[in-house]
């Protein structure tokens, strides 16, 4: 994952608007440890206000498609489909990534990965580490090189090595800080892939992609996310901008105090 938050921007939680009966629904716990979203409930940007929600982490310029099918959540091309979770920062890092599960079809080697996005030393040095979801081989790969507190490279970036091996780079970066902050996880797609994703799984809880957005437990609904310009199918049974001239579409951003326009 290319990000470049900061360990301030990505543990933002995210700000929520308050609409009342409209037709964007937050996520609705199924049960004690599934969670189901569906259209609408993913951001179609990564930023502090949408980080710890469900969004697309990709930047628009590659990103592929995704869309929610009655299967699940079908990915085309080039996706980084994850959230930020302030939950994870209290858990082991080879605890995490060991309980990291994905239920999917069409998944060919090479075209899907679990992802899961951190910081770790004093100075908030940042990676994603990522395994192919059809693999049974022992081997996470980085997104930048594990370096140390002086900057000498400890695992090179787009290496693959054991989960063992590239824990103890990590915790070892820089002992007098020991500081690992597991910020988020999620799954990646790339260039060329065609897959469905049902479920992810981490720390024992899950979260299901369903075709169709659960009901709210009240009449109050809350949405950290609005798809950007322009106006299609997929996108016009949620929160969307729908000014039909982009020359003329001003901004918006997420604040304390709602949708500033």
């Amino acid at each position: 994952m290319r990000s470049t938050l900061t360990r301030r921007s990505a543990l933002v939680a995210s700000f929520a608007l308050v609409a009342a009966g409209l037709a964007a629904t937050p996520a609705v716990a199924a049960d004690a440890t599934t969670t189901k979203i569906g259209p609408g409930q993913i951001a179609p940007v990564e930023n502090g206000d949408t980080y710890n929600t469900w969004h697309q982490g990709n930047p628009a310029a590659t990103s592929g498609t995704y869309a929610f099918t009655t299967d699940g959540l079908r990915l085309r091309g080039k996706n980084q489909i994850l959230t930020g979770d302030e939950a994870l920062a209290a858990k082991t890092l080879a605890g995490l990534l060991e309980s990291l599960g994905v239920t999917s079809e069409g998944a060919d080697p090479g075209e899907l990965w679990y992802q899961l996005p951190l910081f770790y030393g004093a100075t908030d040095n940042f990676t994603t580490l990522r395994k192919d979801v059809t693999s049974d081989v022992d081997g996470w790969t980085t997104s930048r090189a594990i370096t140390d507190a002086a900057g000498a490279e400890l695992v090179a970036k787009g290496a693959t090595k054991p989960l063992a091996e590239i824990v103890a780079a990590i915790e070892d970066a820089d002992e007098a800080a020991d500081d690992v902050t597991p910020l988020g996880y999620g799954v990646y797609s790339d260039v060329g892939s065609d897959v469905t994703v049902r479920t992810v799984s981490i720390d024992g809880r899950t979260t299901e992609f369903v075709a169709q957005a659960p009901a709210a437990s009240s009449e109050h609904v809350t949405v950290g996310g609005i798809a950007a310009f322009p106006e299609t199918e997929e996108n016009f049974g949620s929160w969307h901008q729908g000014h039909w001239d982009p020359t003329k579409i001003g901004t918006q951003s997420f604040t304390t105090d709602g949708l500033r326009l």
